[in-house]
């Protein structure tokens, strides 16, 4: 299969990400260099989780006297940034958070790119991967390059070309530039949902309670909450997927506790159901019960300990000596701006 012809998207997709790596694998090491005075070799093992599989893999390949520039990949990149982000990259004036966010986009690009299915990647996907690779070469300068992305999206605008039998090429509005064939899943080749995971039993008995549904964060703190899926840790976290987002979320929280960097300050925005509130009863679980959470990411070698074990290792934090921190809430819907504590939000 010529990936040029049969996944033209993909094709494109992988030039941009190869630009984009050695644009940004050149800066990244250029800074840590400047503040950091150490050699890159051990500036790429500090910014790996001592004793995580990404520490000791990177140390194989540098003891075998491989090039250090060669060792750092794409998917590494905001995790750099995110480890060196208070004493190295925040300062950085053409640096903002907004170019790190995007930095996990095109990581999730690169896999698409790496790692295709059987079909093309879809064209808006390609398209938005490399969006956001343009906009980043942009905000650190490289203007060059930044143009030779922006031509590989102008070629997704092209019109069709003929092909030599008569027949025009898939276009941009054609179903996402996927061939009809791509998109047949034969009936043996998935199982049904319900044979691959198994509902919780309210869901099954159809006694399920949309109240349930409604987290409250002030009460989870207070420890008035009578739902256990949202009050008792273990629980949360069984009941919760740790999505990329979260995860991000927790590492900084972890990173900033333990003095290891993390913004000071994180400002969540979503639509209403988005996951703010989930995302705060996360953050009281992990540190407010922080040696229930170091001991699931040890003794659960799967699900909620397999979760919380990468939040822990990403942010260099050992699960065995976690740090400890005071956690306070302040609920506005339990506070009212010219009485006494309301007591409540319907108060």
């Amino acid at each position: 299969m010529n990936p040029t012809v049969d996944r033209p998207n993909r094709a494109k997709l992988q030039q941009g990400v190869d630009i984009y790596r050695d644009v940004v694998r050149d800066f990244l090491i250029r800074n840590l260099k400047r503040v950091k005075g150490t050699t890159v070799k051990q500036l790429l093992l500090d910014s790996a989780g001592r004793n995580s599989d990404v520490y000791n893999r990177r140390k194989r390949r540098l003891d075998d006297d491989e090039d250090p520039r060669d060792v750092i990949d794409v998917a590494d990149f905001p995790h750099i940034v995110s480890h060196h982000w208070r004493e190295v990259f925040g300062p950085v004036t053409e640096f903002d958070q907004q170019i790190r966010n995007r930095m996990y986009l095109i990581a999730d690009g690169r896999n698409a790119a790496a790692h295709p299915n059987s079909g093309d990647i879809a064209f808006r996907t390609a398209v938005g991967h490399l969006d956001s690779i343009q906009s980043v070469l942009e905000s650190l300068g490289s203007a060059h390059t930044a143009s030779q992305v922006g031509d590989l999206i102008e070629t997704f605008m092209a019109p069709p070309q003929a092909q030599p039998n008569g027949h025009q090429a898939p276009s941009a509005d054609d179903d996402d530039s996927q061939r009809p064939s791509d998109l047949v899943i034969s009936d043996d080749s998935l199982k049904p949902w319900r044979e691959v995971i198994s509902p919780h039993a309210d869901v099954v008995s159809g006694e399920i309670n949309s109240a349930t549904f409604a987290a409250d964060l002030q009460s989870v703190a207070d420890g008035t909450s009578t739902e256990l899926e949202y009050s008792n840790a273990e629980e949360f976290f069984k009941r919760s997927y740790i999505t990329p987002g979260l995860e991000r979320l927790l590492v900084n929280t972890l990173m900033r506790v333990s003095n290891r960097g993390g913004d000071p300050v994180v400002q969540m925005k979503t639509g209403f159901g988005g996951g703010k509130t989930h995302s705060l009863i996360a953050i009281w679980h992990l540190i407010e019960s922080i040696e229930k959470s170091s001991r699931f990411a040890v003794e659960y070698p799967q699900g909620i300990g397999k979760s919380l074990n990468g939040v822990f290792l990403e942010a260099g934090v050992d699960p065995s000596s976690p740090p400890k921190a005071k956690v306070a809430v302040l609920s506005g819907t339990y506070r009212s701006v010219i009485n006494e504590d309301s007591g409540g939000p319907d108060a």
